[in-house]
Formats: structure tokens, C-alpha cells, sequence
């Protein structure tokens, strides 16, 4: 993906999951997508000193309602991470 291509799908602020040889956790971007001279496209995400490259991050599903990373292997109901999901039945139904 280009870099172009990364700032028109994802905003700073999206949550990606970063995985390396050694570490593996779901944060935040804190910047739009740029090149490093030799062409590598990185982001900085929180957490990470650094720039990260592109290819160690995967965007996370985000709860559609309050925008909290769902983990993969979450079951997603109706794009809603399970804590809003019970609130709404809880609103609806009052149980």
C-alpha cells in the first residue's frame, strides 16, 4: 500500500495491531503515513519509540459505535464491540 493510498483510508488516530519478531499490541497512529529515503513507508504509532514500517501493521476492526479496537477472534455483533452491544440490549430491553 502506498503511502497515499494508507493517509486516504486511515486517519491518524486509527488503531492497528503491531506485530514483530518479539512484540505484539493493538495502539493508536499518532501521524499521517511518509517515506523514509529509501522508500519504506512507516507511520508513529503510540507506544513505540520511532517510526513503524506499513508492513508490520494490520488496521484493527473498531467498535462502530464507540471506536475501541475489537481483538481478533471477538465476535462482532452488528460491527459493536460486546460492552456496547450489552448497553443497547440493556437500553432495548431493559434486562
Amino acid at each position: 500500500m502506498t503511502v497515499a493510498e494508507w493517509n486516504a483510508k486511515h486517519p491518524v488516530g486509527t488503531w492497528v495491531d503491531f506485530r514483530d519478531a518479539s512484540n505484539r499490541f493493538s495502539a493508536r497512529t499518532e501521524s499521517e503515513a511518509w517515506e523514509l529515503g529509501d522508500g519504506t513507508p512507516v507511520v508513529l504509532i503510540a507506544g513505540k519509540s520511532g517510526c513503524v514500517g506499513l508492513s508490520f501493521l494490520t488496521v484493527s476492526p473498531t467498535c462502530a459505535q464507540c471506536k475501541a479496537p475489537i481483538h481478533r477472534g471477538t465476535e462482532i455483533v452488528s460491527g459493536t464491540c460486546h460492552s456496547c452491544e450489552r448497553d443497547n440490549r440493556e437500553e432495548r430491553y431493559g434486562e
